[in-house]
């Protein structure tokens, strides 16, 4: 409700704690990882004010969120990260919340795709008649002439990034189609050292410290993935502290003239297959990596793996 205020400096204590701002939009970063984007930049209305020679702005602001960094999240995550039912429209009066709710959509109805963008609208006092402000100053019940001039806008807006998260979806699901857990590395992964972050991630989701400092890790999970991509690299990795994800760059040589045509073990099949032995070596090397925690020795790792690349194109050549 205080959101900018708070941001703004402003202090507020309950019992002598500090209440933290939360952004709907997720555009400020108030925590570490990814955030949201705006979708265009916010846009004005100058409305006259009502029984004035005045006029008075009203802003609107748009944001998508990062669907393909927090799809992957538990329902319980996404509550708790306030993305789950989080669509509508905030309503703000000189800075404050006043309301929330699915305003000015131009007859589009909700669906759970809406959870993926926001809308802010900000207004001044001046302007309560024509958003309709209850005495309380606790909820908006716009009149048909305000109604009339932002739900074009705003409901075409909605319908594009509804759209646009359709089709983002589509994408991610694509990917995860051509995404497989390698179960080798999974099961001996317990006998390596955990990388640091993993540990710290793993206090960090825990209720009970004592309880998890005297309990052994019990492995990162493997994921190897295919991407075409411009990238020099034959491959990429990501770590989030649970799981290292290999991706295979499809448009390298190596992948187009070896690796692909290297078939899937059969079902039931007891030996280490080829195919097991270079997702190993894969699995390994990024694994390798996981330990590497300053950002200049990433930057090191990196163009050790494009040189590297280079060089396996050159002699397959």
């Amino acid at each position: 409700m205080f959101r900018h205020l708070l941001l703004s400096g402003l202090t507020i204590r309950v019992n002598q704690t500090a209440v933290q701002a939360i952004d709907p939009l997720f555009l400020r970063g108030l925590k570490k990882g990814p955030k949201g984007r705006l979708y265009g930049p916010p846009f004005e209305y100058r409305v006259r004010v009502p029984n004035s020679e005045r006029t008075a702005t009203i802003e609107v602001t748009f944001s998508e969120l990062p669907l393909a960094h927090w799809n992957a999240l538990s329902n319980h995550q996404k509550n708790e990260m306030g993305i789950a039912k989080g669509a509508g429209v905030s309503i703000l009066r000189a800075g404050r919340e006043i309301d929330h709710g699915w305003f000015f959509m131009d007859g589009k109805r909700k669906e759970n795709y809406d959870d993926w963008w926001r809308c802010e609208i900000t207004f001044a006092p001046e302007l309560d008649e024509l958003f309709g402000v209850t005495h309380t100053k606790q909820g908006i019940r716009p009149v048909d002439e305000l109604t009339s001039l932002l739900s074009p806008d705003i409901g075409r807006i909605s319908r594009e990034l509804n759209s646009r998260v359709r089709k983002e979806y589509a994408e991610i699901r694509g990917l995860e189609a051509k995404r497989s857990s390698m179960k080798g590395p999974e099961r001996n992964d317990h006998l390596l050292e955990p990388p640091v972050s993993a540990t710290v991630r793993r206090q960090k989701h825990s209720t009970n410290l004592r309880r998890v400092s005297s309990t052994p890790i019990s492995g990162l999970h493997y994921m190897i993935q295919l991407k075409k991509s411009d990238s020099v690299a034959f491959y990429d990795v990501t770590f989030d502290g649970a799981e290292v994800t290999i991706i295979l760059n499809e448009l390298h040589p190596f992948y187009e003239q070896i690796y692909k045509r290297i078939p899937e073990p059969a079902s039931g099949q007891r030996e280490t297959s080829v195919l097991d032995n270079i997702r190993a070596l894969l699995a390994a090397a990024a694994r390798a990596e996981t330990i590497v925690e300053k950002p200049s020795h990433r930057e090191i790792i990196h163009k050790f793996r494009d040189s590297w690349s280079n060089a396996l194109v050159a002699f397959l050549s």
